[in-house]
């Protein structure tokens, strides 16, 4: 690093820190209609709006005050910083859920952020101010140990410092949208992951995976073939009490690997900043391929089966110079992983006529003649769970299955709650549309749903919605939202029947959620809740 950069980065960092003090009492209200359609963009644009500037003057006096550390201390290594940094998010990170969202207001809670931004902001001027004469020798040396070791060619090291932490990003969010999609929608889940992900930061940046680096490759290998093995077929279900610890412990190895290799092969002071710029380009980038760019050209959901590939791949030139042997084993590895993306491929695939993929999660329609009397059976499945199912053989044609059967509870709840009275229906989760063939002539059913293929798929593979003898009509966006936009449609039923793979969005369980149906439905009316669940005991809640 030169004095020219540092006088250059100086005013730099304090114009975006400034900058972003301008923008601390902007309060803006999204509007949120438009997430059905486009919802990373929308939440995009808010997070964009509302916290950008104070987020991208944080994120950049980062490697800025690394910088002014290295060259006030010299021959201390700033890179245990960034492991302090780490280690104050992973604290913020466990202290806002337990401590502060309980006991504070939104207003509050606000009001005390811009004072320790304010705060943050003056003690980043004063650094500046006391430093500003102040010009590095142009001979310092390197920041603690260089790596012992080159994988690539010396001339572009940029390019493996993006790639390990590309890999460390495609696996936090490919594992938290697994455990989201395929295990249980409930709040906080993504916590944990984070957690493990920041403290390998952590632990990495402290220097811990050099000394255990021989012991702790053969545990990696061991997670990645325990994640690729449940992974291999998509009806494996395992129970929740396995299924998150394992892919929890998958997390933290291999991305304590990849955050150790990326230590280990961190410049000198020189190069500090563009390590930094080049790491964080890289975990941003993992995070929008596998959370914004696998939905649009993804068929199905293939992000945690691609991402292991990734991870061989790069375990591979990261052990390259460690001998033949660990050659083998990786060559191995990354080929076990593409077998269990190519038969995740296939399965996806086998009796499916029509497969979807959206921000909310991969749509198959299935096709078979099992059992025999039903002619066709079609049934709609999100992920690996099914949603709903028609048998079009004449003498079945529009009676309801599955969960919906005349027998169930929402069967009784139907036929039960108006006697001949016409009645109005609002159903949360649109599925196959099953609950429409329960209307009557005069009967009004309106849907719920903020998935828009689900619709597509509904009115096109199934005939519930079409051959329904009730006035019924969708509405696409969040059920909450959206119901609260509404003046009270005084519903004599409401079905909460919304699933993400096999869990209801717990935001529609809620106690205001509840208060929400009640203020839309009549004095003795019905809410039923679906409750069957492979994972979770819903009936208690």
């Amino acid at each position: 690093m030169t004095a020219k950069d540092f006088v250059i980065k100086a005013p730099a960092g304090k114009t975006e820190v400034t900058a972003a003090l301008l923008t601390l009492d902007v309060h803006i209200r999204p509007n949120p209609v438009a997430v059905s359609y486009h919802p990373a963009l929308t939440v995009f644009r808010v997070l964009a709006t509302v916290i950008g500037l104070p987020y991208l003057a944080l994120s950049a006096t980062t490697p800025l005050l690394n910088a002014w550390y290295a060259s006030s201390f010299e021959g201390r290594s700033p890179y245990r910083l960034f492991a302090l940094s780490n280690f104050a998010s992973l604290l913020a990170l466990g202290s806002y859920p337990l401590l502060i969202e309980p006991h504070l207001t939104m207003s509050q809670q606000s009001a005390l952020w811009s004072s320790g931004f304010l705060l943050f902001a003056v003690i980043c001027g004063a650094i500046a101010w006391q430093g500003r004469r102040r010009v590095p020798s142009p001979s310092a040396g390197p920041a603690g140990n260089v790596a012992p070791y080159q994988v690539v060619p010396s001339a572009a090291p940029e390019v493996l410092w993006f790639l390990l932490a590309m890999g460390g990003g495609m696996m936090l969010t490919s594992v938290t949208s697994h455990m989201s999609e395929n295990i249980a929608a409930i709040p906080l889940l993504w916590l944990p992951p984070l957690a493990l992900y920041l403290l390998t930061f952590i632990l990495a940046f402290q220097g811990a995976w050099l000394p255990a680096r021989q012991l702790m490759l053969r545990p990696v290998l061991v997670a990645l073939a325990s994640m690729a093995y449940v992974l291999r077929d998509i009806r494996t279900q395992l129970p929740i009490s396995v299924s998150v610890p394992l892919f929890l412990v998958g997390l933290f190895l291999t991305c304590f690997f990849l955050h150790g290799e990326l230590y280990v092969r961190r410049p000198g002071t020189a190069g500090l900043t563009r390590f930094y710029l080049f790491a964080a380009a890289g975990s941003a980038a993992g995070t929008l391929l596998v959370g914004v760019i696998a939905p649009l050209v993804l068929r199905a959901n293939y992000d945690l089966a691609c991402t292991l590939v990734m991870i061989a791949l790069l375990a591979l030139a990261a052990t390259w110079h460690d001998g033949w042997g660990m050659r083998m084993i990786w060559t191995a590895g990354a080929a076990g992983a593409i077998v269990v993306l190519s038969a995740q491929v296939r399965q996806y695939d086998d009796d499916t006529v029509a497969l979807m993929r959206s921000f909310y999660g991969t749509l198959r329609v299935k096709e078979s003649h099992l059992p025999p009397q039903s002619d066709t059976d079609r049934q709609l499945l999100n992920g690996t769970i099914e949603h709903g199912a028609e048998w079009f053989a004449p003498q079945f044609r529009g009676q309801p299955l599955t969960y919906y059967a005349l027998n169930s509870g929402l069967g009784m709840a139907m036929r039960l709650c108006c006697g001949p009275n016409p009645k109005r229906v609002g159903v949360i989760g649109l599925g196959t549309g099953t609950v429409a063939v329960y209307g009557n002539p005069g009967d009004v059913i309106r849907f719920y749903e903020i998935n828009p293929p689900v619709e597509r798929l509904a009115r096109h593979w199934f005939t519930f919605l079409n051959d329904s003898r009730a006035q019924t009509d969708v509405v696409l966006g969040d059920a909450r939202v959206s119901l609260a936009a509404q003046a009270p449609q005084h519903f004599n039923v409401i079905v909460v029947d919304a699933f993400s793979g096999d869990a209801i969005p717990v935001h529609l369980l809620t106690r205001e959620a509840l208060a929400l149906y009640r203020r839309h439905l009549q004095p003795d009316g019905i809410i039923a809740f679906h409750v069957s669940n492979q994972y979770v005991d819903l009936e208690p809640v």
